[in-house]
């Protein structure tokens, strides 16, 4: 870690960044009535008593009855939900810190922090700044990272390995956030054979338990039939790949959104480390390249909101319609955005020394990229927002800490060489 980030001053300066930050959030929530979501979470109770209320929602509509029996208790309290924002986002923070070095960091969590916050607005407004997204997006994947950061810690104490089991009854009932914890801990089980203990696999069996329960609700079901009826009435008919198309369309929509900076930066840092140690190849020259053609057309799509260059569908975030689907130019941005997530992991590849660290970042782009590609798969696909993008942004956030940190060992290495010298 250089000197800098370790002095005092610099330190207070941090920490008075993140209270001035996570103040500013407290203070900028507020329940909306208008919002359809938010007024009627907030109404819940009024014509019903809370069990009456979850009984009814898990026979016919979901199976996510803790999130919702926290939502419907707290939400008419405003001091509670103006703690609970800031702290998730910090918590989130936090358990990057650990997640990567397991220790917390000052300036791993401060970057974290920035890094969350500069991702696109669409995705923020949806989760961070809208009340009911800090319930069924923040929260819980604030305690789904916190998990995750006792998951791989080197000392597990007891009232985390505790409160980790008790956090998966809570998130394991928001189907996007389970499905990448349970895919994410896999592929970290098999990747590190010493995280096979006595504790990880009973919590990680634990999260399945309670996500096999919460989507096998008979609410489920009538909440698929209503939905598609609403929102796409011909959904059912659609084969596999054309739902496939949907998620991809989806992940296309978020990498060129205005302003994505968290991505922007990893792709920036990605770049660096190529040319700071990467091993050179052809491969990962067009690699570079194609990384910062996307970012010029980013910036530039960003500051003018149209790119023209391959026609009217190139570099446009407008959700798939009659027009959309049958111009050329969707497909060669498509082409474009598909070649860039191969240069990035072909960039990884062949810049991240640190073989541990690789395959760690390698597993989190792509379940960050499965998390949005899945969403293909519910008639909600469109209707659901930019909010179930949160997750692919943070996953860049903790691909970002991982990169700066191995970059900061790899230094740590060569002065401690010099100096043997």
């Amino acid at each position: 870690m250089p000197n800098i980030f370790t002095n005092q001053y610099v330190k207070i300066a941090m920490l008075c960044s993140i209270a001035i930050i996570l103040l500013l959030i407290s203070l900028y929530l507020k329940l909306n009535l208008a919002n359809a979501d938010d007024h009627f979470f907030f109404t819940a109770t009024q014509q019903s008593t809370v069990i009456n209320f979850l009984e009814y929602r898990y026979e016919n509509w979901t199976g996510r009855i803790p999130i919702e029996a926290i939502t419907i208790l707290t939400i008419q309290y405003s001091f509670v939900w103006k703690f609970i924002a800031p702290f998730c986002l910090l918590l989130i923070a936090i358990s990057i810190s650990r997640i990567v070095c397991n220790k917390i960091i000052l300036f791993y969590v401060f970057l974290s922090l920035l890094l969350m916050l500069a991702m696109p607005y669409a995705v923020g407004i949806n989760t961070v700044l809208w009340l009911t997204g800090v319930y069924f997006y923040i929260l819980p994947l604030s305690l789904c990272f916190y998990t995750m950061s006792v998951f791989v810690a080197k000392r597990q104490r007891k009232i985390e390995i505790v409160l980790s089991f008790i956090f998966t009854f809570y998130f394991s009932y928001m189907e996007q956030i389970a499905i990448f914890f349970i895919f994410i801990c896999a592929v970290w089980l098999f990747l590190q054979k010493d995280l096979w203990t006595k504790i990880n696999i009973p919590l990680l069996v634990s999260s399945i338990i309670n996500f096999i329960v919460s989507v096998t609700a008979p609410g489920n079901y009538s909440r698929y039939r209503a939905e598609t009826w609403s929102w796409f009435p011909d959904y059912t008919y659609y084969s596999m790949i054309q739902k496939f198309s949907f998620g991809f369309d989806k992940f296309h929509q978020l990498l060129i959104l205005h302003w994505n900076v968290t991505f922007i930066f990893l792709l920036i840092l990605m770049i660096y480390l190529y040319f700071m140690q990467g091993t050179r190849s052809i491969a990962g020259h067009l690699s570079t390249f194609i990384g910062m053609i996307f970012i010029v057309f980013s910036i530039l799509y960003s500051c003018r909101g149209k790119i023209d260059l391959l026609g009217r569908f190139f570099f446009n975030r407008h959700v798939l319609d009659a027009d959309k689907w049958s111009s050329l130019s969707t497909y060669l941005s498509y082409l474009f955005v598909m070649l860039l997530g191969i240069s990035v992991c072909i960039l990884m590849l062949s810049s991240i020394k640190n073989k541990h660290c690789l395959w760690i970042v390698m597993s989190l782009f792509f379940i960050g990229i499965m998390d949005t590609l899945i969403m293909g798969f519910s008639p909600t696909v469109y209707a659901s927002g930019l909010r179930v993008d949160f997750i692919f942004e943070v996953c860049c956030v903790v691909i970002c800490i991982f990169v700066i940190d191995d970059l900061f060992l790899c230094k740590s290495n060569v002065m401690n060489i010099q100096k043997l010298q």
